[in-house]
């Protein structure tokens, strides 16, 4: 070897010395009391410490983390504050600055002015902005914020920093002491904004986090997981990827049972982090606009949520009936077919529905005119309507790029369609019919463009519903950039699809234009809602009646208008399992009428699989069988044990469908969740907190299906707070805790809570048909001898809800239970109350109704269960039953 090899090029080496001079951080740098994240999901060491920062793997899922001199700080340099003498409404203004402005990933202003308004006793906004620059943020007409309403006696306290003090913001809950809120963690440059919430210092208590979908997760959210927000297809229900929803919500539950929670109100893409000690928003763009909610309960936090997102979509009284879809399904004849299998079964069937086979060349608001024409759907579907029965087709947002093609020469001649970065040229895709243009639903013109479509398809074919599909939107190819920006690939890497994938995988550039010049890259996770928007619109507007519209994409406020179900899934136990975390998070978002593909969408069904799924799907909030094309059929019938549980279950759904429709009322008109996890009943109950294979169906059922393959049995958990009764039978479950039940092929574990009154009619083929049965109560007594219930009755569709109705409070003690009819405007014909069941009649009964003895009547002494029969009493009408 010569000895020119032996040593290395000076120039070399100097630079290779300054760099490690550089990127080499001390022990004591890194001796930092908490953890402030200076990485992203993948971090390698070495691309940690090319960032001058700390590494150390963690179980926090925080590896690489600022040095303590390294972490922004913000100082206040000013502090302004107005009070409201007549709401009580506090606004402080705190202006900050910082004088490191180069942030983690770009330079940062030098000033920034944060906002605090007490809006409510319960809710607080910290909105936290550029003054001197104007930037995206969520336009009030796409999404009505509520404003300030009163604050005169809050449940909080705000404190803050003071002049020339280092920039923080506390909201402490007064009732508990609990600082909900503290923030830590401000970075803002223009395409990376970040800020933490420090937790409560109690116990185990940022373990119990919930929220921050949607993806196929376990309910309580994982310590040490980053979780992404970016709508897209993800192609299936793979664990943990971020898919069609993004809904920048959490609530945290602590140890005294009281929960708050906490609302970034922005649309681009993030990654929200938890960790041990906090939770760290991580978005894009837009701006820091937060609200937080003091609850105390976690009821109150969803409703204190809800009025800010907006209350929940009340659906026609048809839409929580059985549905049947399928792709797959190649002719009208086939669909007749169908539902003729349906009736000679003996299932319930509400509404038919057809996936893109009934589209001409896979275009939207065509027929088939070979397999599906259009004088014949009409005809079929004006039969169904005959039945009692219910309509409603698929509809995808891509429309076919074909000169001839109305919808798009009329989209054209509109100029409605998403442009490329010039502001002119229509986006192109591919999508559903191949070549595609997107409506752009911002513009107002979109709007009626849209309407007009609808109108005319319904005009030859009068469908009941929509159902608004790929909507993320979704482009078979990764959307190719118009323009030098780099909004398809921001600095810093949001965990896209698990990969770190650019913000266009699957979808379109984000330098595509909006209307008024909004790039995509802003208003994406918003494409859903706004296509939502128009359509709920359309159909209201068109029809007179309560619209029914089921999206697959949703942002905070999409369920003021649409029911949604969780995509793709696979006929697998797992994801039969994981639907319940999904259905109880949509509830929680906002979406109470939320389901899944029973028995699976990909991959073929088996029949046990289905039988379970079928018996868990009767209680989901919204009901539907669809599988994929080529897969085996599986509609119940088509084995004779599914059958068994179709008829039995349904059956059961159906019973209770006054109970169900004014649980959804209630969530309509006060906030709040139709399916909603134990904890909520049960906050003080530490065992229910991981609970997400059990859920609670209104306040007083409590279903526990069988989700293992195999099992005859199943291990529920009955809260000891309460006491409770086989729904099935009316006998008293013996113990609490968790109990192992023996549960065969064609039956679901369901209870009644103690204390609840649950309304209901005898069960029919339709809702149509169950509407006109006779009304029964079953009255759980609790271990007080106590029970309540409300029932909630009007004609099922009309637009002004709560003005022609009927709502009644039923209270029930040891000895009595009588209505209290709290509205009576309703003036069509309501069938009488011709049944009252009392469990936990513990005394042999002497009977009277309205103070006459009565006669009709059983006791079982076992079992103590009260029945009263052939009572024929008026629901308009006060009544009381003693024993």
């Amino acid at each position: 070897m010569s000895t020119s090899t032996r040593f290395f090029d000076i120039d070399t080496t100097i630079n290779l010395l300054v760099a490690l001079a550089v990127v080499t951080v001390s022990a004591e740098q890194c001796a930092v009391t908490a953890r402030t994240d200076c990485g992203y999901i993948g971090i390698t060491q070495s691309e940690c410490k090319s960032r001058q920062c700390c590494w150390a793997p963690s179980t926090t899922g925080c590896d690489c983390y600022y040095q303590a001199d390294q972490v922004p700080i913000w100082n206040t340099i000013s502090v302004t504050e107005n009070i409201n003498v007549s709401s009580g409404v506090i606004t402080i203004s705190i202006n900050i600055s910082t004088s490191n402005r180069q942030g983690q990933y770009g330079e940062m202003p030098s000033q920034l002015q944060v906002d605090i308004t007490t809006e409510t006793n319960e809710r607080v906004r910290i909105r936290i902005f550029d003054p001197m620059t104007e930037r995206w943020e969520i336009p009030q007409r796409l999404f009505l914020l509520p404003g300030p309403i009163s604050a005169r006696n809050p449940s909080y306290k705000v404190t803050h920093s003071q002049l020339n003090q280092e920039f923080s913001v506390q909201i402490v809950r007064i009732s508990d002491s609990v600082t909900v809120f503290s923030t830590a963690d401000l970075q803002f440059s223009d395409q990376f904004l970040q800020i933490s919430n420090v937790y409560p210092n109690l116990n185990d208590s940022g373990h119990n986090i919930y929220g921050l979908g949607e993806r196929v997760e376990s309910f309580r959210l994982r310590v040490g997981e980053t979780y992404t927000l970016w709508n897209q297809d993800p192609g299936g229900t793979e664990p943990f990827i971020n898919s069609y929803g993004s809904h920048p919500f959490y609530l945290q539950l602590i140890d005294n049972g009281n929960a708050h929670g906490t609302y970034l109100h922005n649309s681009n893409g993030m990654d929200v982090m938890v960790q041990d000690d906090r939770v760290t928003f991580k978005t894009v763009g837009g701006v820091l606009d937060l609200f937080v909610f003091t609850g105390p309960s976690p009821h109150e936090v969803i409703q204190q949520y809800h009025h800010v997102i907006g209350h929940t979509h009340f659906p026609p009284y048809w839409a929580l009936g059985w549905h049947q879809c399928r792709w797959g399904y190649t002719n009208v004849e086939e669909v007749k077919q169908v539902v003729a299998n349906y009736s000679a079964a003996g299932i319930p069937l509400d509404t038919m529905w057809n996936d893109i086979d009934y589209m001409n060349a896979r275009q939207d608001w065509t027929w088939d005119p070979v397999n599906y024409p259009e004088d014949q759907m009409k005809q079929f579907v004006e039969q169904l309507h005959a039945n009692g029965q219910h309509y409603v087709v698929i509809v995808d947002p891509a429309i076919h790029k074909l000169t001839g093609y109305g919808p798009y020469d009329d989209g054209l001649k509109r100029r409605i369609f998403i442009t490329e970065a010039d502001g002119e040229t229509p986006f192109t895709g591919d999508s559903t019919p191949g070549t595609a243009t997107f409506p752009d639903f911002t513009d107002p013109a979109a709007l009626d463009y849209w309407s007009d479509w609808i109108a005319h398809f319904l005009a030859g074919v009068p469908s009941d519903g929509l159902w608004i599909d790929m909507n993320e939107v979704y482009n078979a190819n990764d959307g190719a950039p118009t323009s030098n920006s780099s909004f398809n690939n921001p600095p810093y890497p949001i965990n896209n699809h698990g990969i770190k994938a650019g913000l266009n995988f699957r979808t379109l550039s984000m330098d595509a234009l909006h209307y008024d010049k909004v790039a995509e890259y802003n208003i994406h996770n918003m494409y859903g809602l706004t296509e939502s928007i128009a359509t709920h619109r359309a159909l209201e507007n068109i029809r007179g009646k309560r619209s029914f519209v089921l999206s697959r994409s949703t942002f905070p406020s999409s369920g003021v208008r649409v029911a949604h179900w969780l995509g793709d899934n696979h006929s697998t136990w797992a994801d039969l399992a994981a639907s319940i975390a999904g259905i109880l998070n949509m509830n929680m978002f906002g979406i109470p009428l939320s389901g899944v593909d029973i028995c699976g969408f990909n991959y073929d069904t088996t029949e046990e699989l289905c039988n379970r799924w079928q018996a868990l799907g009767a209680f989901y909030p919204f009901t539907r069988n669809h599988n994929i094309q080529g897969a085996l059929p599986q509609e119940p019938y088509r084995w004779a044990s599914v059958t068994a549980t179709a008829k039995k279950t349904l059956a059961a759904r159906y019973s209770i469908l006054p109970y169900l429709y004014t649980q959804f009322y209630l969530s309509n008109a006060y906030g709040g969740m139709v399916a909603r996890p134990l904890f909520f009943d049960f906050p003080t109950d530490s065992t229910t907190c991981g609970i997400d294979t059990q859920y609670l169906l209104g306040p007083a059922l409590l279903i526990s299906p069988v989700v293992i393959e195999g099992a005859t049995s199943v291990n529920a958990y009955f809260p000891p707070e309460s006491n409770w009764y086989e729904f099935w039978t009316g006998k008293l479950q013996q113990s609490n805790g968790y109990q192992t039940l023996n549960t065969s092929i064609e039956h679901i574990q369901v209870h009644i809570r103690g204390g609840s009154i649950i309304p209901g009619q005898q069960p029919a083929l339709t809702t149509t048909i169950a509407r006109t049965q006779s009304y029964f109560l079953v009255v759980a007594l609790n271990i007080t001898n106590q029970a309540r219930g409300e029932l909630f009755i009007d004609d099922g569709e009309s637009l002004d809800i709560g003005q022609e109705a009927v709502f009644i409070s039923y209270f029930a003690t040891k000895n009595c239970v009588q209505s209290d009819v709290l509205q009576n405007t309703y003036t069509s014909t309501i069938p009488s109350m011709d049944q009252v069941q009392v469990y936990g009649v513990t005394i042999q009964p002497s009977v009277k109704v309205n103070g006459q003895s009565w006669s009709q009547f059983t006791y079982d002494s076992i079992n103590h269960i009260l029945v009263v029969n052939d009572l024929g009493l008026s629901m308009s009408t006060n009544f009381q039953i003693t024993w």
